[in-house]
């Protein structure tokens, strides 16, 4: 799947796709919201849960490397030095 196909998709069509063919990554946390971080195969995929309620707030997908980078500080590399 392109991302452009993806993006094309309502809230819940995106959740499916990314709950049926997504890779879950990694987690993170940002004021008021999990962040999932998903692999499509070609992009990559966010969704965002609220904390008060669970409920997903949004969807956000990307292809720029550059947009991992929260995630990065979460990668221990002491175990490798």
């Amino acid at each position: 799947m392109e991302l452009s196909d993806f993006n094309q998709n309502n809230l819940q069509q995106k959740t499916n796709l990314i709950w049926n063919q997504g890779n879950f990554l990694a987690v993170r946390y940002s004021s008021n919201c999990n962040v999932c971080l998903y692999s499509m195969g070609k992009f990559f995929v966010e969704i965002w849960y609220r904390l008060a309620d669970n409920e997903i707030n949004s969807i956000r997908s990307f292809k720029n490397s550059d947009d991992l980078d929260p995630y990065l500080k979460m990668i221990d590399l002491s175990e490798i030095y």
